[in-house]
């Protein structure tokens, strides 16, 4: 196991076009890391820098107490995991595991010893002697998994690993990963557009947006206090909402279409509110009391199950928001509602540069 450490990291391609713009993280020993952003934000080519696929423009990586930016990949003792599970369809599960074992010279009885470990660490063991083939998506995902576990790597960096399966097996894959993380103890980078798969994997979330890093911090951390708008509204779902609002006497007038009223708030132009769909409760406006209430009309209710979704939108115009209700609430489209949020529960951005105002 090993620290990695990226500093003032920057990737620059042909037409001077910055994909990486100085980055600097500090990843403990046995950390698990996710990297999470939209697509171009930069994460897979900080963690290609990482395992040596990408050249470093500018800065320096670290794996341990190594500077590792002209090493080869073959020999920065990492072992990556793939989108694509890249398995040697002519091979057997057994020889998939241990064909880079066999590359490297190492003995027969301890790459045996190390893929039968990894096999049963994994719930592979059955199947060691089928071929790629013969394998579900999930099995070939553990296969792919084991091969990087043969190599009791200092580093785990995975590259959106869960992207070609389906949503169940996501969710089992996703249980999967952590629990062999955990069990290893094995740093481990990991990359992915999905917010969701970062929250439930993360120790630490390393939040990306056109190359910088917007936010480093434990996921609900993140989600509770999030440092921009970009965070606000990419971390969480369905995202929070987030309305331009001016001071209005001892309330808050929206830009564009009022309907936001209530005191204990603060005054201030030109800045954005956010509201997190869980914290706005239905009430009776005349007895809505203190507090910032909203007054807003009913567009469409959408039930999931265990709870449903309001999505309204004020008298006077502007911006759609949407509403946490316990699955049984029933509000058909057209109806007036009252909102109430307690002010501990609004998030204060300022309106030019989209950071928090605490």
């Amino acid at each position: 196991m090993a620290t990695i450490t990226l500093d003032t990291v920057r990737k620059v391609y042909a037409g001077n076009v910055e994909a990486v713009k100085g980055v600097s993280i500090d990843i403990a020993d046995g950390e698990f890391i996710v990297l999470v952003g939209p697509s171009g934000c930069g994460k897979s080519t900080l963690l290609r820098m990482v395992a040596g696929l990408e050249e470093i423009t500018t800065g320096d990586i670290r794996i341990g107490e190594r500077v590792v930016n002209n090493i080869d990949p073959a020999d920065r003792d990492i072992a990556m995991v793939f989108q694509n599970y890249a398995l040697y369809p002519h091979m057997s599960v057994y020889n998939n595991l241990a064909y880079g074992l066999k590359n490297r010279g190492m003995n027969k009885a301890e790459i045996d010893r190390r893929v039968k470990e990894a096999a049963g660490i994994l719930e592979i063991g059955e199947y060691l002697d089928r071929k790629p083939r013969a394998l579900s998506g999930g099995q070939r995902q553990r296969v792919a998994m084991g091969r990087a576990i043969v190599r009791e790597p200092a580093a785990f960096l995975f590259d959106e690993p869960l992207s070609n399966l389906d949503a169940k097996l996501r969710v089992q894959m996703r249980v999967e990963i952590k629990r062999l993380q955990r069990a290893l103890g094995t740093t481990s980078v990991y990359v992915t557009h999905d917010q969701l798969e970062a929250m439930t994997l993360a120790d630490r979330l390393v939040v990306l947006n056109g190359g910088n890093i917007e936010q480093i911090g434990a996921p609900i951390e993140v989600y509770d206090n999030p440092a921009s708008t970009f965070v606000a509204s990419f971390i969480g779902s369905p995202a929070m909402n987030l309305l331009e609002v001016k001071a209005n006497g001892g309330g808050l007038e929206l830009v564009s279409g009022t309907g936001l009223s209530g005191a204990n708030v603060k005054g201030r132009d030109g800045y954005t509110v956010g509201i997190r769909p869980e914290h706005m409760e239905v009430v009776d406006g005349a007895a809505a009391g203190e507090g910032i209430t909203l007054e807003v009309t009913v567009n469409v209710l959408e039930p999931v199950g265990a709870e449903s979704f309001i999505y309204a939108s004020f008298e006077e115009g502007g911006p759609e928001i949407v509403v946490r209700v316990s699955s049984h609430a029933v509000h058909p489209a057209g109806e007036k509602l009252t909102l109430k949020v307690a002010p501990e529960h609004v998030h204060y951005f300022d309106a030019e540069t989209g950071r928090r105002i605490d």
